[in-house]
């Protein structure tokens, strides 16, 4: 088990897309769960199903079908040793608007353009493109 499940699980998803994997396993949190649905939203991921196991339970990812290689960039901004926290009108734009920063914010994880509609700021936690 690591510390940063978040990092981790970044770096599941570009293992899993640089080895060609269709879908892959990932331990379950409620932090990793909510980041899996809001790339599901943005439709950089197909599906999602949570599998009960006896030590911890676990997320199977599924990629979206329509996109060959689903992420151009995916890169982890604030790590435990550097947070990185920004106001609305600071959040980053990735690929000038084409990709998306995941912000936490205190109504959960959002993508930058529905935390700037919402003008709330907060943890830029990874940017997606």
């Amino acid at each position: 088990m690591t510390n940063d499940t978040l990092s981790d699980l970044v770096v599941r998803l570009k293992n899993a897309q640089g080895a060609g994997r269709t879908e892959f396993v990932v331990p379950h949190t409620n932090q990793s769960m909510a980041l899996l649905q809001l790339l599901q939203r943005e439709g950089y991921v197909a599906g999602l199903t949570k599998e009960e196991a006896t030590p911890q339970d676990t997320i199977r990812v599924r990629f979206a079908d329509n996109r060959p290689q689903p992420f151009r960039l995916l890169r982890r901004v604030s790590t435990p040793g550097q947070r990185v926290y920004r106001g609305y009108r600071d959040l980053m734009r990735p690929l000038s608007g084409y990709g998306i920063a995941v912000v936490s914010t205190p109504k959960g994880f959002l993508t930058d353009r529905e935390a700037r509609r919402e003008k709330l700021g907060g943890e830029v936690i990874c940017l997606v493109a």
